[in-house]
Parts: structure tokens; C-alpha cells; sequence
């Protein structure tokens, strides 16, 4: 394949096959400098660049003085792995480069009217139940353009029931953030592979609605991804020898859900609590063409550029002795993008934090949980019953009957019903008479805690042969 001889410190693609790859620290003759890397095309030709915070320009394919061809990435030893997978917006545009690189001086926007133009710009669409969310949720936003600075990162929790605006803002936040990805849209030989080569944030809508594989891929990376280095070890087995790969997973996170998750990962998260707004801001147009989404990614690049050093010393330094030392851990780079912001949002936000920890440890009334209440249903089948097979239809007589009880009425349909029993772990056949499941405290139970709910004391099991039952 032929190479382009470019002049230093410009980076030449047609910008519809651009393609963000990662960002981090890395050394550059001796001295440690942030990178941003990119891999473009030009006339079906694949060029991987990598821009430096003091404004050098490297390439994997460029011609020196003798007409040779070098790769200047390899020969200044970073280590940089680009497992490419296309992402739908550019974090930071090549036009935006271009302004930067040539000598890397460029002023970027004051911390301070970063994080009000962030904040603005979700407020605009937004009506949060606590307006210091709009706080946390707009530092994260600059936290995933740099969160390869910290030790851990973590995640935002959106929790809401239906039409309360948790996909909007989800959306809303994926815009304005570095390299997002939908996780439910991504393949699961895929997942792993973009995690690392992207360092994106995952996007992860209404996780109740994943398959079951899928669901089982995530919790394992959000049960590990909040801390830098952590792996996941995956087998191909597409490959003959079932080839096993190790990916890092490290990354942040946004989960929406309509109830509780797993402990383990909500205590990784900041829970922020929706309701369902009547304003007219839930009816606004999202135009996320609008050139001003591409300007405020090229804002908040620019800015951890220009910043990074000061981010990292101001992160080694702080302290907030009234967190444990988990919720400081996961809280820290908040804290510290808040602290490059003004004292006085420090404060504000540590006392925010604080009041989200407590929220986070209340405990649930899962009575007033509607799923909790499907698997209640089959939990007092059984106790009415035996463990066996009993029809979908009994199933959600049952939960109808629960709904008026808690609600005095059910908005939740059958099909509804069904997709979420589709999704559970428990068995299904299908006779004449329809779909029917197989309940038993043990089934039940193991859903229970899949999705982060109590269980019930182990009951004895009739003297059926389980086994033989279950296969009929």
C-alpha cells in the first residue's frame, strides 16, 4: 500500500470515515505528555495518528528525509494498541486539531465556563429532581475525556420508571461525551474488543431489557471496569485453538434501569433519581447534528490537553475524610474536576456526594418495585401451588392481583409480562394451551439475585424427581 507524505503536524482524512481510538499518558523523548489518538482514511487508505499536548504530530506511516518510511508512533516506543471499532460521533474533530497542533499554544475555554456551557446545555433538555445532580452529571462529562488519569472512575446509575426522561438524558450525556458506545447495540465479541481500543463510555439502556448473555457480559464489566487494570479474560471460540484474549475493561459507565441493580455495582455508582417531568423540556428537539455538540467536544479535548498535569496533581492531593475510603475512591475524580472548577463547587459537590451515599444505602421497599412483584407473584403460585410448570397467563393473574393490591391498578400489559419472564433465567415450554414456566424457590430465587433483590428462605421441594419434571 502506498503512504502520504504529509507536512509535520497535520492530519489529513475525510472526516466521515474518522474513527476515535484511545486517549492516556505516555513518555515522548523522556518527558510524559497526553495523547489522543485517531485513525482516519483517505482514499481507502488507513492512517493511524497520534497528537501529543505539546502539539507534535506522529504517524505510523510517514516518509522521512531519505523518502523512507517510518512509523514515528513505534519509533518513539508508545504503546498504543488500536483495536478499532467506527463510533458514530468524533470526540474531537480534525478541524479542531489542526488549530491545535501546530504549536500546541492554543487557550482553551476557563474550567469553569467549560463545565456552565456542559451544564446549560443539559439543563436545557433536563428537569432533574435534584438540580445538584446537574453538577455531577456535567464533571463526569469532562471525566470521560480523562479518566485514564485515575485509579478509578465511577458510574452514573439513572434510575426512573418509564416516560420519566432516562433515555434522553443517557442520550444526552453520550453526546457530549468521549468516544460513547451502546453496549446493547455492540455484539459480545465485540464488547471487550471496543472497551479497550476505544476507551469510550459504555452506554448501557434499560438493562433490564438485555439478553441474558449480554447481561452477563456487562456485570462482569461493570463489576470490575471502575478500577484501572482490570481485565477481562475472554475464550474465541471461534478460533481452532479457542484462543484466549485478555482485554482491559476499564472504563466509565452510565446504566439506566427501573429498579435496583446488583449491590456491588450500585455501590460503584452515583444514583441519580428521575421522575417524570411536565414540562416542555422533555418535548424539545434533541438536534444532535447541530455543530454546537461537535464544538463542546472539541472544547472539553482541548481543555484536558491543556490541563492534564493540573488535573492529575490536584487528583493526587485532595482529601474528603467524611467518605469511606470506597466512596472516596470512586468519587475522587469528580471531586477533582469540581476543585479545578471553583473551591466553591468542591464543596457543594462533596456534600452532594455525601447525600448520595446515604440515598444509595436506604433501604428499598421492594414492594412498591414492580418486577420484584412479578417474581413475588410466582413466589405465592408456588406457595398456593407446587414448584412446576404453571402458564404465563396464571402468572400474570396473579401479578395483576398484586398491582391493584400495592397501586390500585396495573399499567404493565401481559405481553410486557411475558418479555420480562422471556429474559429471566427460568425455563419455558410452549404446549396447545400456551407459554408456561417452571417455578421453584430455588429459579425464583436465582433471578432474585441476578437483579440485586432479596431472596426467600429455601422451602423443601416436593418428592417429585425435579429433573424428570422440568423435562417434561
Amino acid at each position: 500500500m502506498d503512504n502520504f507524505d504529509f507536512p509535520d503536524n497535520t492530519i489529513k482524512a475525510q472526516t466521515y470515515q474518522y474513527q476515535n481510538l484511545a486517549q492516556g499518558t505516555t513518555l515522548f523523548k523522556g518527558q510524559r505528555a497526553w495523547y489522543y489518538g485517531l485513525k482516519a482514511e483517505l482514499d481507502g487508505r488507513k492512517i493511524i495518528y497520534v497528537i501529543l499536548s505539546n502539539g507534535q504530530v506522529l504517524c505510523d506511516s510517514k516518509k522521512d528525509v531519505s523518502g523512507k518510511i517510518i512509523n514515528q508512533i513505534k519509533d518513539n516506543s508508545i504503546n498504543y494498541r488500536s483495536d478499532i471499532i467506527s463510533l458514530g460521533i468524533q470526540s474531537w474533530s480534525i478541524d479542531a486539531i489542526n488549530y491545535f497542533v501546530p504549536d500546541g499554544n492554543m487557550t482553551p475555554k476557563s474550567s469553569l465556563e467549560l463545565y456552565l456551557t456542559i451544564k446549560k446545555n443539559i439543563d436545557y433538555y433536563m428537569d432533574l429532581k435534584d438540580p445538584l445532580d446537574l453538577d455531577i452529571i456535567s464533571l463526569f462529562v469532562i471525566m470521560t475525556y480523562c479518566f485514564q488519569l485515575f485509579e478509578s472512575v465511577p458510574y452514573l446509575y439513572l434510575v426512573a420508571d418509564i416516560s420519566s426522561g432516562k433515555t434522553t438524558l443517557s442520550n444526552l450525556i453520550a453526546n457530549l461525551s468521549f468516544n460513547s458506545v451502546d453496549a446493547s447495540n455492540a455484539s459480545r465479541a465485540s464488547l471487550f474488543r471496543v472497551v479497550e481500543g476505544n476507551s469510550p463510555l459504555l452506554i448501557i439502556d434499560d438493562y433490564m431489557d438485555l439478553n441474558k448473555e449480554t447481561m452477563q457480559d456487562i456485570n462482569h464489566l461493570m463489576k470490575v471496569g471502575y478500577k484501572k487494570g482490570a481485565i477481562a479474560i475472554r475464550m474465541d471460540e471461534s478460533s481452532k485453538n479457542k484462543d484466549v484474549n485478555v482485554f482491559s475493561v476499564y472504563c466509565p459507565k452510565v446504566i439506566t434501569n427501573t429498579l435496583s441493580l446488583d449491590k456491588a455495582i450500585e455501590s460503584r455508582s452515583f444514583i441519580i433519581r428521575l421522575t417524570r417531568s411536565f414540562s416542555d423540556k422533555g418535548r424539545k428537539k434533541k438536534d444532535f447534528d447541530n455543530p454546537k455538540w461537535q464544538s463542546i467536544r472539541d472544547d472539553i479535548s482541548l481543555w484536558v490537553m491543556k490541563n492534564w498535569q493540573e488535573v492529575e496533581t490536584t487528583y493526587k492531593t485532595l482529601e474528603a475524610n467524611e467518605l469511606s475510603a470506597r466512596d472516596f475512591e470512586i468519587s475522587l475524580p469528580i471531586l477533582t474536576l469540581a476543585k479545578m472548577v471553583s473551591d466553591e463547587l468542591y464543596q457543594s459537590v462533596k456534600e452532594h456526594i455525601i447525600e448520595l451515599v446515604k440515598d444509595r444505602d436506604v433501604i428499598v421497599d421492594y414492594k412498591k418495585d414492580w418486577v420484584y412483584l412479578l417474581f413475588d407473584s410466582c413466589k405465592e403460585i408456588i406457595t398456593d401451588s407446587n414448584e412446576g410448570w404453571h402458564y404465563a397467563s396464571k402468572i400474570y393473574e396473579r401479578f395483576n392481583l398484586q398491582m391493584l393490591e400495592q397501586f390500585g391498578k396495573n399499567t404493565y400489559s401481559i405481553n410486557l409480562i411475558g418479555r420480562k419472564l422471556k429474559n429471566s433465567t427460568l425455563q419455558a415450554i410452549r404446549d396447545e394451551k400456551g407459554q408456561k414456566y417452571y417455578l421453584s424457590i430455588r429459579d425464583i430465587n436465582e433471578n432474585l439475585i441476578r437483579l440485586g433483590y432479596p431472596t426467600y428462605p429455601t422451602e423443601p421441594t416436593s418428592n417429585e424427581n425435579v429433573s424428570n419434571v422440568r423435562n417434561v
